[in-house]
């Protein structure tokens, strides 16, 4: 009888276990194409994934997207749980969807490039009649609102042909005339052109970091806040380097390259700091807001949902707050000694 009950306890445990271990989470992360965002595989392949999964009770699977829209339309429709994006794409994804954007990695400050073999100046192009390729409503499109914007033409009075970051390139070979809207690396395969805009003239305008489905638990969030900041902490080193830019088989030279037109926002603190200034809120809530509204959507589809910053500050609808620009992790996290 003695026995019966020992075992009878011992099959209690080990199903107590094994529902447990059914339990953890497992989130997904999608990334693609861009010079901050290969630390999501390079994690991955240096164990730093598996460290905090451990570390968090979490299992995390970092899954490369084809392109970046395509990244945007997994994370819009659930197949992945977290996707890096941009500031501008992660509002109008929030408009259908509750969206938390718990890290801001960097802003762009030249990596995103209007260019042209056809003319050489941005009056030219419109002049002409030139027509762009780049993503229809995303972040190339943000850029080209920007620059146009500059010199008072309305974006959707121009041209323009859909096609993804690799299309972009491909346009232009050989002896291809073509103008385009894109980001490095691919604007670095793209020879014999000339810059007509980039984002080095909209400081803090195009804001690249992570965002998450608002219903991943806090222990999920803290693991990626973990990873990332434990990879961009090593980023002085060459070697470090060397293997993040061997996941898009790049060189060293060509990385330190992007990385040059890249504010990075490698200390938490800083990331905290950028995502409650007054100069990010005042930037969402005028250029990258009427952005959205040039893409068709319209006030009922942006100003429907609020969007928040770690301040407090609310734009949009305060009662239904759908992008949370949150900083609380990482603050969690410095208080807790966890990362630096």
């Amino acid at each position: 009888m003695k026995k019966t009950i020992i075992s009878l306890f011992t099959l209690i445990a080990l199903f107590s276990t094994a529902i447990a271990k059914a339990e953890v989470p497992t989130i997904k992360v999608g990334w693609s194409y861009y010079a901050y965002w290969y630390q999501w595989e390079y994690a991955k392949r240096e164990g730093i994934v598996k460290k905090w999964e451990e570390k968090m009770g979490v299992k995390i699977d970092i899954v490369q997207a084809s392109s970046y829209t395509d990244s945007l339309d997994l994370f819009r429709n659930g197949k992945i749980d977290a996707v890096t994006i941009t500031n501008g794409d992660a509002w109008s994804v929030a408009t259908s969807k509750k969206v938390i954007f718990p890290i801001a990695g960097d802003f762009s400050n030249g990596n995103d490039v209007a260019f042209s073999n056809e003319c050489t100046t941005l009056q030219e192009c419109v002049k002409k009649k030139v027509k762009f390729r780049y993503d229809n409503d995303s972040v190339s499109d943000m850029l080209l609102f920007a620059c146009l914007g500059d010199i008072s033409v309305d974006i959707r009075s121009v041209g323009a042909i859909q096609a993804a970051e690799s299309d972009i390139v491909l346009a232009f070979e050989g002896a291809k005339k073509s103008s385009g809207v894109t980001w490095k690396p691919f604007v670095n395969q793209v020879k014999n052109v000339t810059s007509l805009c980039s984002s080095a003239q909209f400081p803090g305008y195009i804001v690249d970091g992570l965002a998450v489905d608002a219903k991943m638990p806090e222990n999920a969030i803290k693991a990626l806040v973990g990873i990332w900041y434990e990879v961009v902490a090593s980023m002085n080193n060459d070697q470090v380097l060397t293997n993040i830019a061997a996941v898009p088989n790049d060189s060293l030279d060509s990385y330190k390259d992007q990385l040059s037109t890249t504010f990075r926002l490698d200390n938490p603190k800083d990331a905290i700091a950028f995502m409650s200034s007054d100069a990010f809120i005042q930037n969402m809530s005028g250029r990258v807001h009427n952005w959205l509204f040039s893409t068709g959507l319209t006030a009922s589809d942006v100003d429907k949902i609020g969007v928040k910053f770690p301040n407090g500050t609310v734009i949009g609808n305060a009662n239904n707050v759908s992008l949370t620009f949150d900083a609380s992790y990482a603050q969690k996290m410095l208080d807790e000694g966890l990362i630096k």
